[in-house]
């Protein structure tokens, strides 16, 4: 796989955010969550971001922030759950990072998103999106489910197969 940035990517409640910092560890890199960042230089809270902004207002923040963060030091930054499904911010991870898709089983999903902590994507059900995401999911390095693992055993699985 190619050096440089890792990005972690995977609809929300697939451990990209718990992964990542292990991750990040391991590889001797900084860990960036992207939506962090993006509260940080926006002074907003995600949630706070698409009241006023919408998902359109949030999404274009992302792909800011994302051609930033790409163009900085190699670091292990984990994307929102729907930063891969624009086409253009996609195109832009492949060719600047390894892009790698975590998964979960529905079940799992579920069970992590039922306390889902003001996520406004989260709404009604978590789950609606999943689907319509798929192909961009798909469109990766390397796809590691997250069914049963520990965070620990994912992160030393990614860097194994990254070095």
């Amino acid at each position: 796989m190619r050096p440089g940035q890792v990005c972690l990517s995977g609809y929300m409640g697939t451990g990209k955010s718990t992964v990542g910092p292990l991750l990040a560890e391991r590889l001797g890199r900084p860990f960036i969550d992207l939506d962090t960042h993006i509260e940080r230089i926006a002074g907003l809270t995600v949630a706070q971001i698409f009241q006023a902004e919408g998902e359109a207002g949030f999404r274009r923040r992302e792909a800011d922030a994302l051609k930033r963060v790409l163009g900085g030091e190699p670091a292990v930054i984990a994307l929102g759950g729907g930063a891969v499904v624009d086409p253009v911010s996609r195109a832009l991870i492949r060719a600047e990072a390894v892009l790698i898709t975590l998964t979960a089983e529905p079940a799992t999903l579920r069970a992590r998103l039922a306390d889902c902590g003001g996520r406004p994507l989260a709404a009604g059900d978590p789950l609606a999106r999943l689907a319509g995401r798929a192909e961009a999911y798909a469109d990766c390095d390397l796809t590691v489910p997250t069914d049963g693992q520990r965070p620990e055993q994912i992160a030393a699985a990614i860097a194994e197969a990254v070095a």
